[in-house]
């Protein structure tokens, strides 16, 4: 279970207490409240085709859930298939490179991530993304 900032979740861990007490070995085992907008490839690019601005309002500095197709992999990055002049990047923090090992183009994939647009060169990013579908060999 995947949860985003502004979400309330319950944890379920290991107590610890060598000097304070904190929880190890986490898992979210529920998560309340909104995980912010659900689209695919093909919906965004037709709204920033449509109403950059709006777009821009819509989606910057919130996180998103975005479904496409991969074009390329890149080391840290993969880049979603666009009909449009948008090119569509999901980057991945260094913790979490190893989700995209077994992703190629072609594959649908599903992930969660901040959004950041940069209208002037058409390129919209998916940052420290979080694959939530089309990696399930590398699980």
């Amino acid at each position: 279970m995947k949860a985003v900032p502004g979400q309330i979740v319950t944890l379920r861990g290991r107590g610890m207490n060598k000097f304070n007490f904190y929880l190890a070995d986490c898992e979210i085992v529920k998560a309340e409240g909104e995980r912010g907008p659900e689209t695919t490839v093909e919906k965004l690019v037709s709204e920033l085709d449509t109403d950059v601005a709006g777009a821009v309002a819509k989606y910057t500095g919130k996180h998103c859930i975005l479904s496409g197709e991969v074009a390329e992999v890149e080391k840290d990055r993969l880049i979603l298939k666009s009909a449009g002049d948008w090119k569509l990047k999901v980057n991945f923090e260094f913790s979490r490179k190893k989700q995209s090992e077994n992703v190629k183009p072609g594959d649908t994939i599903t992930a969660i991530g901040e959004v950041a647009i940069a209208p002037g060169i058409k390129e919209l990013f998916l940052r420290d993304a979080e694959l939530l579908s089309g990696n399930e060999t590398s699980k």
